[in-house]
């Protein structure tokens, strides 16, 4: 009887082996930056991978520490707006800091901008006083970084133009290659204004392809801007206008959501650019990938979160912290009383248990991408 009994269950085990075989075993982590209390003046930073498996919480493992700050200036800063996750390996920070995750080392500490990533490589832009201004490309395949020695190398889409803030109203200027400037916006408006900026404010330029860019017109009252998509040779369409702007706290900036959709951020908020039928929307819900969306401004309940449509909750978090991956979407939760605003970790929800899973993290500095096993 025992002897069967062992049989029946081994044929269980078995059964139930051959049923997760068949299923697939899905691991995927997501990686955070922790501020170390201990060390404020040199900004050290802890990074962690939160484990999931098939939905299920499996704990948290410690990558690495760095120093984010040494003799008075910024080193690996993890916890700057802007970093992500390159080939399921790579961490790269807001500045142009990369980090192997595999093997738990720095790669580069250099500062650059990130410019654009094509198949195995990133390419970096690096203006310095001391070094000078040069492109460099990360090559993924073999974890290092190499100035681009040629001088006809270009990482930026687009052409040479440059905004003049001689004039109350701006003007924008082509610098052809070997030729003579040529003015191409006479009337480029009279920019925005920011609250409590010593700075003149920019005009930000988008480039749509080598020929077009994009721009905002702010009237003389500063609170109108007009969309124009203007062309090389001279040419502008007007994309839209956003009326009754507020005063921002800082400059306004195209981005692109991920999908790939133009945005314009300004002090009103987020709004979709559709540049060929010259159309303007405002984003109420920010696509994040892989089918999660998140209500762009905060609300007194925080911002409802989607998949595929589908409200799935309703947390306080900071937009720049939501990343995604296939499997999940990770913020960093919060609790708001008043206007006062408690940190409570992490919040994770999968499409595998459909359940949100609240994590404890101290000093969540910045929530960076997911590693998919």
């Amino acid at each position: 009887m025992k002897r069967s009994l062992s049989i029946f269950l081994l044929c269980i085990t078995l059964l139930a082996s051959g049923i997760a075989s068949a299923q697939g075993v899905h691991k995927y982590s997501v990686i955070v930056v922790q501020y170390q209390p201990e060390n404020i003046k040199t900004v050290g930073q802890d990074i962690y991978k939160y484990k999931f498996e098939n939905g299920e919480y499996k704990g948290k493992e410690k990558i690495m520490s760095v120093v984010g700050r040494e003799n008075g200036k910024d080193l690996n800063r993890f916890d700057s707006e802007g970093g992500f996750i390159f080939k399921n390996r790579w961490l790269i920070s807001g500045i142009g800091n990369i980090i192997d995750l595999q093997e738990k080392k720095i790669v580069s500490s250099d500062r650059a901008t990130f410019i654009r990533s094509s198949g195995d490589s990133i390419v970096f832009y690096t203006n310095d006083i001391f070094k000078g201004k040069f492109y460099s490309v990360f090559n993924a395949k073999t974890g290092t970084r190499e100035e681009v020695k040629s001088l006809k190398f270009k990482g930026i889409v687009g052409q040479d133009v440059e905004v003049d803030y001689a004039t109350a109203n701006r003007t924008i200027w082509l610098y052809p290659p070997d030729k003579d400037k040529i003015l191409l916006v006479s009337d480029a408006g009279f920019g925005e204004e920011v609250i409590n900026s010593k700075k003149t404010s920019t005009i930000p330029i988008m480039w749509v392809d080598n020929s077009n860019f994009l721009f905002p017109y702010y009237n003389v009252s500063k609170n109108e801007a007009t969309l124009f998509k203007v062309n090389v040779n001279k040419t502008q369409t007007k994309i839209g206008v956003i009326k009754d702007v507020p005063k921002g706290h800082t400059n306004s900036y195209f981005a692109k959501d991920a999908d790939d959709n133009i945005e314009y951020v300004c002090g009103k908020g987020k709004f979709y650019l559709d540049v060929k039928s010259s159309k303007i929307t405002e984003v109420l819900f920010e696509h994040e990938g892989n089918g999660y969306d998140v209500e762009t401004k905060s609300q007194p309940y925080g911002h409802q979160i989607k998949f595929n449509k589908q409200d799935i909750g309703k947390y306080q978090c900071d937009m720049k912290n939501v990343r995604t991956c296939n499997y999940a979407i990770a913020v960093d939760n919060k609790i708001k009383i008043g206007e006062e605003v408690y940190p409570q970790g992490l919040a994770v929800w999968n499409n595998e248990t459909k359940k949100w899973k609240s994590i404890e993290a101290d000093e969540v500095a910045a929530i960076i991408g997911w590693v998919v096993e």
